[in-house]
């Protein structure tokens, strides 16, 4: 069992240098998540986000050193959700925007059928039309494998079983947003033994992909128009 790994993020990480102008995605995330893990409570688990490793829950317990008097935490229960795919961010700065998807017609979608197939959401091409909200996209596949037997009955009737037929193996996808501090502000169990991370990044507001629409303004002029039969 691993204890937990949150650190402290010194804010504002992202003022602390002048970024490059021409920062990818995938380097504003290293730059100011690489350090850092995320938590975020929800009742019995404690979900963790560490940006390219992993992804996990786990269940800690407080008892008291007879000792010292001191607190000792320690980890009772633990589940990977995923671990970052390397070979999955192998691709060119130029191909950045077909991993960033508009999250409102992903939620919409995932709302309307539970078993959609991960990945099938429509991507974001441009924020011209407002009220899109841009999120880029990472998978952590290869997670713990899930062998409760309800889960079990569940694979076998959607064919998700593991090669060997023991279970469903979690995986996460991270989606990250523009938002005013990091934080690990949700966590949701999608489908089966697959979670959803959203991530907020201040720095990847400044990125061109998910800036705010521009709406440009135009001045109508009305002229009288003469009727015929004046």
């Amino acid at each position: 069992n691993v204890p937990p790994t949150e650190k402290k993020l010194e804010e504002p990480l992202h003022i602390n240098k002048k970024p490059p102008q021409d920062e990818s995605i995938r380097q504003i995330l290293d730059r100011t998540l690489g350090k850092v893990c995320l938590q975020k409570d929800a009742g019995w688990w404690k979900y963790e986000f560490c940006h390219s490793r992993l992804a996990r829950e786990f269940h800690v317990e407080v008892s008291l050193d007879p000792k010292t008097g001191k607190s000792i935490v320690s980890v009772e229960d633990e589940n990977k959700l995923g671990l970052f795919d390397v070979t999955s961010g192998l691709y060119p700065k130029s191909e950045e925007h077909l991993h960033v998807l508009d999250l409102d017609v992903w939620d919409s979608n995932n709302k309307e059928n539970k078993n959609k197939q991960q990945g099938s959401s429509t991507f974001y091409k441009s924020n011209a039309n407002g009220g899109i909200t841009p999120a880029f996209i990472q998978e952590y596949p290869n997670g713990d494998i899930c062998t409760h037997p309800d889960v079990i009955d569940a694979a076998v009737k959607g064919g998700t079983l593991t090669t060997e037929g023991s279970g469903v193996q979690r995986s996460t996808t991270a989606r990250f947003t523009c938002g005013p501090k990091f934080e690990l502000v949700n966590v949701e169990e999608d489908s089966t033994c697959h979670y959803l991370f959203d991530i907020t990044v201040p720095d990847l507001c400044n990125h061109p992909l998910f800036r705010p629409a521009v709406l440009e303004s135009r001045v109508l002029k009305c002229l009288p128009v003469e009727s015929e039969f004046s």
